[in-house]
């Protein structure tokens, strides 16, 4: 039997679940996890769902306890410079380290260098075990599932304690099911981007799990649910020569032959000004309220000049306006080495209303009351029989994502047919550059893309 902890989609929540399928599965009502359902001797059994990779969750998502084993395979313990040990090496990981076996490995920038992986057999408990003989062991095994121990090796290394380099938020996969037939024997492998990096049976353990059990349980209880991470083999990318980091899209599986595989990719989170977030307000990684650097980069965000900046601060000693400038110029210079492909369909669809009698007003008035007008202005200005808008507030950073709200009127008002008219034509030019516009045909609806990413220009 295979279980899973499924993702239940629109709603942050998960639900245990027997796995039928690669995409069906028959739930638990009741159980949030399999971590839960361990926990119980009644199960009951719900509806049949249809479920996507994405929604598998990390199979047990809060374990009391993740305990694991270091130097467990012999050649592993040789190439990183180890004696072979008479204990289990034993650290921690915690619950918050854990993603499902195809998120994302998300690392902010500040704890990128040094990153590695770890292949491993992880063993799930399945029965309270306090004082167990490795002989009775067994017994306590609810199964077994695939784990990635991710390691940053600077930060490891730093102490003689290795946790710290060990459970970094969000790294190790963990999955993709729990399976409770599956006996330890065939082969694991990891693989980077496709190229093998390890390869051992699963058997080869110094530390079998019994024995790990039994060891364990001596000097702690385990409870049903907790995990035992059981140790790598050979060929990390530390001991390699060159050493073999992970870097941003790199992506590793770990498969164990007949239990099932795990794929997950590292991103690197980068940390950004204010002008780069989607957010309003920006988020909190991004935004520190109230600072200059965020003031500055929000004032280039809504079209100040670098004089009207430099002004502004004048009479402030304590700030230097043209410093944190020249720091947003050289973060948006490297983010931004060229236009964007949704900035270059803007400018396409400011033409493309252009040949349509219709002008475009972008990034202008903070309300959609002032957005109108400044669109209204403009289509006066250029002659123009109507136009389309977007307010400040649809534009919230000069790297943009997210969805964007197109206004747009007839300047022939009151006329409801010749605004929903100056509609269709707006969804029309949008979806001739290349743009997906959503409209529910009406003048009181705008219209929306969504999916978007581009960048404004900055101000002189």
């Amino acid at each position: 039997m295979r279980l899973v902890t499924l993702r239940v989609p629109g709603h942050d929540l998960t639900v245990a679940a027997r796995l039928e399928s690669d995409t069906t599965a028959v739930t638990y009502p009741g159980f949030p996890d399999v971590g839960a359902l361990l926990q119980s001797d009644s199960w009951q059994e719900g509806e049949r769902v249809s479920f996507s990779h994405d929604q598998l969750a990390p199979v047990i998502p809060s374990p009391s306890k993740i305990i694991c084993v270091g130097l467990n395979y012999a050649k592993h313990i040789e190439e990183m410079g180890h004696e072979r040990p008479d204990v289990p090496t034993l650290f921690i990981k915690f619950p918050e380290a854990l993603i499902g076996p195809y998120d994302d490995a998300e690392i902010p920038d500040f704890n990128a260098d040094t990153l590695d992986f770890e292949g491993e057999l992880a063993v799930v408990v399945g029965k309270y075990a306090r004082h167990v003989r490795e002989t009775d062991a067994h017994a306590h095994i609810a199964g077994y599932a695939v784990i990635n121990d991710y390691t940053q090796r600077h930060i490891q290394k730093r102490t003689k304690q290795w946790h710290q380099g060990k459970s970094l938020e969000k790294t190790a996969g963990f999955g993709p099911w729990l399976d409770t037939e599956w006996q330890p024997g065939p082969t694991l492998t990891t693989t980077v981007n496709g190229e093998m990096m390890q390869q051992a049976p699963t058997d080869d353990l110094i530390f079998s799990p019994a024995k790990l059990i039994e060891f364990i349980s001596h000097l702690y209880p385990l409870n049903p649910g907790d995990v035992i991470a059981t140790g790598t083999p050979a060929g990390v990318g530390h001991a390699r020569d060159p050493k073999r980091y992970l870097a941003d899209g790199d992506t590793v599986r770990v498969e164990i032959d007949g239990l099932g595989a795990i794929e997950n990719t590292t991103r690197i989170l980068r940390r950004q000004h204010a002008m780069l977030t989607s957010a309003f307000p920006p988020s909190e990684y991004l935004y520190e309220p109230e600072s200059d650097e965020s003031d500055i980069a929000m004032m280039l965000c809504h079209g100040w000049s670098a004089a009207e900046i430099t002004a502004h601060y004048e009479d402030e000693d304590n700030v230097d306006a043209l410093s944190l400038l020249d720091d947003i110029r050289a973060e948006y210079a490297r983010r931004i080495p060229s236009p964007s492909e949704d900035a270059t369909k803007l400018e396409a669809f400011s033409d493309a209303l252009a040949d349509r009698g219709l002008s475009f007003s972008f990034d202008e008035g903070w309300t959609k009351a002032e957005a109108a007008d400044e669109g209204a202005d403009r289509a006066t200005r250029e002659g123009r029989r109507g136009y389309a808008y977007c307010t400040t507030q649809d534009v919230d950073g000069l790297i943009h994502t997210g969805k964007l709200y197109f206004g747009f009127a007839s300047l022939d008002a009151p006329n409801t047919d010749a605004d929903d008219a100056v509609g269709q034509e707006v969804v029309d030019a949008l979806r001739d550059v290349g743009f997906a516009p959503e409209w529910e045909g009406t003048r009181a609806a705008r219209i929306t893309c969504s999916g978007l990413v581009f960048e404004l220009a900055l101000s002189d």
